[in-house]
């Protein structure tokens, strides 16, 4: 496995259209495997390019998708190399075509009255293929829509909230001017690009310069659990042991967050929000009530409830790499056992601070994982 963080000088500036090419040199020119462009890769580029642009596939068509791989697909090299920006302009302007043709329909969609009694299935995005049958991409919209009302009512939202977010939340991203702008373009292209070389090389924005320093072990004030997002919402996929959510006993594994918020603030729903969006609603000063609003599905059916819980240090080191041993008998020989032994590496994660104190004893999970060995 290869994680490639990179991180521009300054770490706040966006990066320009002339410095993709020398962004993306580098991240070959450390990879593991692909060293060089090929057709394959510009085309795999192109096709995580437009599901960071439209995951849920409900802006373009499949012939947009035809068109676009027509005109660029094999040709992502050279417009990088040209230090040319081109091939974005036009796929955001196929974007803002789509938004725009689009949004009527949402709109009338949002007011409609919906039949919740019907018994229906929901597509989740990464199961979809891109359409271009009119009347089934109408379908997919109305599901869509009637999923947010559906998610957005467990929040205890009014039925007029519910829609005027809906309208609002739509009229910025479907026909704001700037809706698309370059920096987020380029930070998608960058994102798109490192996924399609690998599952775990992944690009961080610059101004992620924070979340890479925790992700590399600096500590910060939390509650201790690792969020994830899944067909556009956010659940919580690991508890750190010893956390304050790991503490509250309130929480755990598969809980869905709708909102987060102060105890005595108006809470802020997680729909429409980015993951790094939400990670920082979470994070905050030490000692500091954040609320969680959850949702968690039983046997017994639905539960939603608020978790109140006060933020506290959060050391990536301690969960550190732990091991097991188990004993297991041969499958041909049941009377003889052998023991195997089990490495969890919950993280990747370095003391930074005692490396840069020259402690020889200081811990990253390389050194952990070579001592239990």
């Amino acid at each position: 496995m290869l994680c490639v963080t990179l991180i521009s000088a300054p770490v706040l500036l966006a990066i320009d259209c002339h410095e993709l090419e020398l962004v993306t040199e580098s991240l070959l020119d450390n990879h593991y495997v692909h060293r060089n462009y090929d057709n394959a890769l510009s085309q795999r580029i192109l096709d995580q390019l437009l599901i960071e642009i439209d995951p849920g596939k409900l802006v373009f068509y499949q012939s947009d998708v035809d068109e676009l791989k027509e005109a660029f697909g094999n040709e992502i090299d050279f417009w990088l190399f040209a230090r040319h920006c081109g091939f974005l302009d036009a796929i955001r302007e196929r974007f803002y075509q789509r938004t725009e043709d689009h949004f009527p329909q949402i709109q009338s969609l949002i007011d409609e009255e919906h039949d919740y009694s019907v018994d229906e299935s929901y597509l989740r995005p990464h199961h979809r293929l891109y359409l271009n049958d009119k009347a089934a991409f109408a379908e997919r919209w109305r599901k869509q829509i009637k999923y947010q009302i559906l998610q957005s009512r467990l929040t205890g939202l009014s039925e007029d909230e519910i829609h005027g977010k809906l309208h609002r939340y739509y009229q910025a991203r479907f026909t704001a001017k700037d809706r698309l702008p370059d920096e987020l373009l380029r930070d998608q292209f960058l994102k798109a690009f490192a996924r399609s070389l690998d599952p775990h090389t992944k690009y961080y924005p610059p101004a992620n310069a924070a979340d890479i320093r925790i992700s590399l072990g600096e500590s910060f004030f939390g509650i201790g659990a690792t969020i994830e997002t899944r067909n556009e919402s956010f659940f919580i996929a690991r508890l750190n042991p010893g956390g304050p959510a790991f503490k509250s006993n309130a929480l755990q594994a598969g809980d869905q967050i709708l909102a987060v918020g102060a105890v005595d603030g108006e809470p802020i729903e997680a729909f429409g929000k980015t993951l790094t969006e939400i990670v920082h609603l979470i994070r905050g000063p030490l000692d500091s009530r954040v609320v969680l609003t959850i949702h968690r599905q039983t046997k017994q059916g639905s539960i939603v409830k608020k978790v109140p819980l006060i933020r506290d240090r959060i050391d990536p080191v301690a969960a550190a790499a732990e091991k097991q041993l188990y004993r297991t008998a041969y499958k041909d020989d049941p009377t003889s056992s052998i023991r195997v032994g089990l490495i969890s590496l919950s993280s990747f994660y370095l003391d930074r601070a005692a490396q840069r104190a020259h402690e020889s004893d200081y811990r990253s999970a390389s050194r952990d994982v070579e001592r239990l060995i």
